[in-house]
């Protein structure tokens, strides 16, 4: 049986009406930059969140750097990001001219707050913390919440993986000043190509980030600051508008497909042969990925096995961002090694989760998973 990591192709042929037509209706329009579909999405998206505003940008990456720029964070400053999440993270930090402090994370993946309070104790140039809800599970908003307060620093979310993540009633994207969102295809609110979206309280800064992305203008022609282009297209507004109808119904069932996978891999736990993801108490986790860990001497033969029968497994991430090259000569994190972080990446595997995948396909990467880890495992001794 061949599992792909995720299926587009069923998830969109189950829609393909509202998708067609949502074509339809845009090239009647003749809509395709900003303009009333994305107008409807916004508001749309802002209401699914829980947020006042809602700025749909180029891609999640734009989303994130531009909310760091429209807030002021640039030269001279630093942000305390993991350095176990998808390098767009730091690269936004970056890219608006910040300086990134990589911090480690806890046991369900996300910023650790003990881990920002060493960072905070060695540094007096930070101006935020910027958690990323990893996997679609919220971060300890709480506690970086009062730490953030504490210290007289800005509270960002990367949401980029959490659409519909919530934490003690409370929506990922409604925790800080402003979050970032992406519809990268894969995630599980997703476009048919690239896009974002910056969500936010602040009637100011959306403003700012909302001529930020059109060149930095508010009237057609009169530029006022120096902006991007990085303007959400009405096309992919019009598609996601489309999906995010169904948001409710993909996140249930990939908790569904969670539960599945926790009962029928509980026994390697047991064995100590793997971990199990967990959702953090009091939260909502939506699982836009399935991670578990095995020890770090098996790992790649158990991915390789899962391969070769068929299940598509993956690794978020391999390399965290601290030992990444783009950073190499520019950050002194060699000299200063996560080694929690480095750990994990050792470690962990993703396994396919998407709606729509049968209870055929979710016992077969179960059983095939299990046997994988279970014949690896014997070779370790513990």
């Amino acid at each position: 049986m061949e599992i792909p990591f995720v299926n587009l192709g069923r998830i969109h042929e189950a829609m393909r009406p509202e998708l067609d037509a949502a074509y339809g209706r845009v090239l009647s329009s003749s809509g395709f930059i900003l303009g009333k579909e994305v107008e409807a999405f916004e508001s749309e998206f802002a209401k699914f969140v829980g947020a006042k505003r809602a700025l749909g940008v180029a891609c999640g990456t734009d989303a994130l750097v531009l909310m760091i720029r429209a807030l002021g964070i640039g030269k001279g400053d630093e942000v305390v990001v993991p350095s176990h999440t998808f390098v767009a993270t730091p690269f936004a930090v970056t890219l608006a001219g910040a300086r990134p402090v990589f911090a480690e994370v806890d046991e369900y993946y996300c910023l650790a707050p003990e881990s920002v309070e060493r960072a905070i104790s060695k540094s007096k140039k930070i101006k935020a913390i910027m958690p990323v809800h990893l996997y679609g599970q919220c971060a300890d908003m709480g506690r970086l919440g009062e730490i953030a307060q504490a210290h007289g620093l800005l509270l960002l979310e990367d949401a980029c993986q959490a659409h519909g993540s919530s934490l003690g009633g409370k929506n990922a994207g409604t925790f800080g000043k402003a979050a970032a969102f992406s519809f990268y295809p894969g995630k599980n609110l997703g476009a048919l190509g690239d896009a974002g979206a910056v969500c936010t309280d602040d009637d100011a800064l959306a403003d700012s980030v909302a001529a930020m992305r059109n060149y930095g203008s508010k009237v057609k022609y009169y530029h006022d600051s120096l902006g991007f282009n990085s303007r959400l297209d009405g096309l992919q507004a019009a598609f996601l508008s489309a999906k995010l109808k169904r948001m409710h119904e993909w996140n249930e069932q990939r908790r569904a497909i969670a539960q599945k996978y926790v009962a029928g891999l509980g026994e390697l736990e047991k064995r100590a042969l793997m971990r199990l993801q967990r959702e953090r108490p009091g939260g909502r986790h939506v699982y836009h990925l399935f991670v578990v860990q095995v020890h770090e001497t098996i790992r790649d033969a158990v991915i390789k096995q899962l391969n070769d029968a068929g299940v598509r497994a993956q690794i978020h991430y391999p390399i965290p961002c601290h030992q990444q090259k783009a950073y190499a000569e520019h950050l002194p994190f060699r000299k200063t090694p996560l080694r929690g972080t480095e750990k994990l990446a050792r470690r962990i595997l993703s396994l396919p989760i998407w709606p729509g995948m049968t209870d055929e396909e979710t016992a077969y990467v179960v059983e095939t998973t299990a046997r994988a880890a279970d014949a690896h495992g014997k070779k370790v001794g513990r």
